[in-house]
């Protein structure tokens, strides 16, 4: 192996990869990265038996092979150097780095030991989207996952559909978040779900490129590929919850606020919740939801403007998740909506797309 290749075009590649890989494993080739040199092209492969990422960089070529190197070791030097050409040869068990003003010299490890990793197309779903558009869903919903270790393998990740109507979906205990997916619409009227799990999804809002990208499924694994990314995950095999059933089927109250100034009076009622309890009322009248926020010494009211032409009614629920789901909406105003005070709140940035859920808390 012997190419060059510029320091931070190398470090950028090297550091999508090195997001896979643990700090430190019991098994102490999954710390390594795989260089391949091929045909003027460096393959960069890294895996934690979960999720595997490959990426590619263009080089000037010399000698085409492969070595493993340890993952930290690589980045922490590539990080550590200025945007300058480096030329890399394989020597005698280590990788040798040299620029313009000094070598350095890192241990290999045997490629043997490599896990072998496929990115090969799943023989189920497939389906074409761009990158940012699938990030975008992503993003819009993964607030909620449930975090790992609750013992709740199934809320553990992001719920995929891919049918007439598509969509996103993540939730916890007392919160649930949806977006539809219109651009993932099925193009055969099948059904078919997955359920990503949390670290997959963490990492692709994190590194998925904005380019177009390809995705395809089946009951156990899920690969993504670009033009030079690649990237593939095991899927949670669980049955995910029966989320529609919690949905409220009507709604009598309807009250419209400037998303803004109600996430920023929420914020502030923050500040007066106790640590114990982190609930938030919301007391809605005609014209005005007032935001109260109370603990043993200390408590705080502002009101909002809205508009709502029904009965008066007040209701709590917690005030960060309240913050959560105004936060990931980008429109002006939002719809508030529930059936009544003990009833979930339903939260819509418009009529149709997307909504979040948050369970009722007992007002004061």
């Amino acid at each position: 192996m012997k190419f060059a290749v510029n320091s931070t075009v190398l470090k950028d590649a090297v550091a999508k990869v090195a997001a896979v890989i643990p700090a430190k494993s019991p098994i102490e080739i999954l710390e390594f990265i795989k260089l391949t040199e091929s045909a003027g092209t460096l393959f960069i492969v890294g895996t934690d038996l979960e999720m595997s990422v490959q990426t590619e960089v263009i080089i000037q070529g010399e000698n085409d092979g492969t070595v493993c190197v340890r993952s930290s070791e690589l980045f922490n030097l590539l990080k550590s150097l200025p945007s300058v050409e480096v030329s890399v040869e394989e020597m005698g068990g280590k990788l040798r780095f040299q620029t313009p003003k000094g070598k350095y010299h890192i241990p290999t490890m045997s490629i043997d030991q490599f896990p072998e990793v496929s990115f090969e197309p799943a023989l189920g779903e497939y389906r074409e989207v761009e990158g940012n558009t699938f990030k975008k869903y992503l993003n819009a919903v993964a607030y909620a996952m449930t975090p790992p270790g609750n013992f709740e393998p199934a809320r553990e990740g992001v719920f995929v559909e891919l049918g007439k109507e598509s969509g996103f979906t993540a939730l916890e205990q007392a919160r649930l978040t949806h977006e539809p997916a219109p651009e993932l619409l099925s193009t055969t009227g099948q059904t078919a779900a997955i359920i990503l799990p949390y670290k997959a999804v963490d990492y692709l809002i994190k590194n998925l490129p904005d380019d177009e990208v390809e995705f395809s499924f089946d009951a156990a694994k899920f690969v993504l590929t670009t033009e030079k990314f690649a990237f593939n995950t095991r899927l949670i095999d669980a049955q995910y919850p029966k989320y529609q059933m919690v949905i409220p089927k009507e709604s009598n109250h309807n009250i419209v606020v400037d998303r803004e100034a109600l996430l920023s009076a929420v914020r502030r009622a923050s500040l007066f919740t106790s640590k114990e309890v982190s609930k938030v009322a919301l007391v809605v009248s005609e014209k005005c939801v007032q935001v109260v926020a109370n603990s043993t010494d200390r408590n705080g009211v502002e009101n909002v403007e809205c508009s709502y032409g029904g009965k008066g009614i007040s209701f709590a629920v917690d005030v960060h998740y309240l913050i959560d789901a105004l936060s990931h909406f980008a429109t002006e105003e939002v719809i508030l909506e529930l059936e009544n005070e003990k009833k979930p709140l339903m939260i819509f940035p418009e009529k149709g797309k997307g909504f979040a859920l948050i369970a009722a808390m007992t007002v004061d």
